[in-house]
C-alpha cells in the first residue's frame, strides 16, 4: 500500500516531457547545406500577360464674325468652325509556358539559413545555342531529400533565356524594317 502511494506522488510531480522541441516535425529531415552542394531544380513558369488600350479624341473650335458697312442693316456675316475627332484602340497578348531541369550550385548560406543558389546550363545544338541561367534563394525546407526543389519556391527569382543562332535572329527586325517602322511606314 505505501509503495502505491509512493508511486502515484511520483507520478504526479513529473511533468510529461517531449523529446521533440515544441513545433518541431519528428520526421522531418533536418539537412544541413554548404557552399558547393548541388540541388536539381525544376522550373516550371507560365506567364500571362493582357493590356488593352481604348483612347477617344474630340477638339472643335469656331469662329464667328460680322461685318456691316455703313448706316444699312445688311452686312456679310462670316461663320467657320474647325473640328477634329478619332479613336484609338489596340490589345495585346502575350503567353509564355516554360519548363524544364538545371543542376544550381549554393553559393552561400545566408543568416537567415536560407540558402542563395544560382545555374547556368548551355545547350548548343548545330549551331543554335541556348543558355539558361537561373538564380534565387531557397529555404533549405524546400529542398527533397533526393536534392530536388522547385522553382516555384525560389524568392528573387532570376530566370534568364537566351538564345543565338538562325532560329533566335528569326524573330528580331532587321534595322531597314524598325528604320521604316520608327519613321511611320
Amino acid at each position: 500500500m505505501l509503495r502505491c502511494a509512493i508511486l502515484c506522488l511520483l507520478h504526479a510531480s513529473l511533468a510529461a516531457q517531449s523529446l521533440y522541441m515544441d513545433g518541431a516535425d519528428p520526421y522531418a529531415a533536418k539537412r544541413r547545406f554548404r557552399p558547393g552542394d548541388l540541388i536539381q531544380l525544376t522550373i516550371d513558369e507560365a506567364m500571362v500577360a493582357d493590356r488593352q488600350d481604348n483612347q477617344a479624341v474630340s477638339r472643335q473650335a469656331g469662329l464667328n464674325a460680322a461685318l456691316s458697312m455703313g448706316s444699312t442693316s445688311a452686312g456679310t456675316n462670316i461663320t467657320g468652325s474647325l473640328g477634329t475627332s478619332g479613336t484609338n484602340s489596340g490589345s495585346t497578348h502575350k503567353s509564355n509556358q516554360f519548363t524544364t531541369t538545371v543542376t544550381v550550385r549554393v553559393e552561400k548560406l545566408r543568416e537567415d539559413g536560407g540558402l542563395e543558389v544560382s545555374g547556368m546550363r548551355l545547350v548548343d545544338l548545330d549551331g543554335e545555342e541556348e543558355k539558361l541561367s537561373v538564380s534565387g534563394v531557397l529555404r533549405p525546407e524546400d529542398v527533397a531529400l533526393d536534392s530536388s526543389a522547385s522553382s516555384t519556391r525560389l524568392a528573387n527569382e532570376e530566370v534568364h533565356l537566351e538564345g543565338k543562332g538562325t532560329a533566335a535572329r528569326g524573330g528580331k527586325l532587321g534595322w531597314i524594317h524598325w528604320l521604316l517602322s520608327w519613321v511611320g511606314l
